[in-house]
């Protein structure tokens, strides 16, 4: 299968960007004085950081240098309790996913 357009979390390579990008996401909340969005998965499923984070990932990252990104790709794991090894993955998954639908959404 040939992605194209496609923020592919299944694929390491965007986690050094993902990374950076995290850092240069918080500096720019700390300057402005807003304070970053809050994640309410409990009471709302909102995932207000993640969207806010895929948002700036893409729009101010990826999409400035001439990009586009179409969809973003990931995994999650159905179900009440994933295993342990799988917690960190489904939160991260749950961030792609809910920034994904915010663009698709609100911005396209």
């Amino acid at each position: 299968m040939v992605l194209e357009n496609c923020l592919d979390l299944l694929d390491i390579g965007w986690f050094p960007l993902i990374r950076e990008t995290y850092d240069s996401f918080v500096s720019s909340y700390r300057k402005t004085d807003i304070p970053l969005p809050r994640q309410n998965p409990q009471r709302s499923k909102a995932h207000r950081l993640d969207c806010a984070f895929f948002n700036y990932l893409v729009g101010e990252i990826i999409e400035s240098q001439g990009e586009k990104v179409g969809a973003i790709r990931a995994v999650f794991n159905e179900g009440d309790k994933p295993t342990a090894w799988l917690r960190y993955a489904f939160t991260l998954i749950q961030l792609f996913l809910t920034a994904l639908t915010f663009k698709l959404r609100y911005v396209t």
